[in-house]
């Protein structure tokens, strides 16, 4: 297919915010200039760095990759939405605790523990 593939190695929580995610691919998808050759794929928390990177291209007016893929994104880290109280087990590649842990990194409140409702617990 004559294909390249770009690995994007952007800052993580918890040592960055994860707005710097956001900031070195939107970098990255910039320096690279064929929007027409580039596909977005994003997995779990990828998914939501790469969602959100293109929220912040629409809301810029500028181009825009030719496509996304999102595998399992980690999009809401609070677990609220309905779909994401399902029981465990039915996305074969993200489970509940992935979520909770992926969130508490992002929100930088490792060892804060969640209870069902997605609130904190003492």
């Amino acid at each position: 297919f004559g294909l390249r593939v770009m690995m994007v190695d952007y800052r993580l929580p918890p040592e960055s915010p994860l707005t710097h995610a956001y900031e070195d691919f939107l970098s990255v998808f910039r320096a690279l200039g064929i929007p027409k050759k580039i596909v977005f794929f994003g997995h779990g928390s990828g998914g939501n760095v790469a969602l959100s990177t293109l929220m912040r291209l629409r809301s810029l007016g500028t181009y825009m990759p030719a496509a996304t893929v999102l595998v399992s994104p980690t999009l809401d880290l609070t677990r609220a939405f309905p779909p994401q109280k399902k029981e465990e087990g039915e996305d074969p590649s993200l489970s509940l605790d992935d979520i909770d842990r992926q969130a508490a990194m992002a929100l930088g409140q490792l060892g804060e523990k969640k209870n069902e409702g997605g609130t904190e617990e003492e």
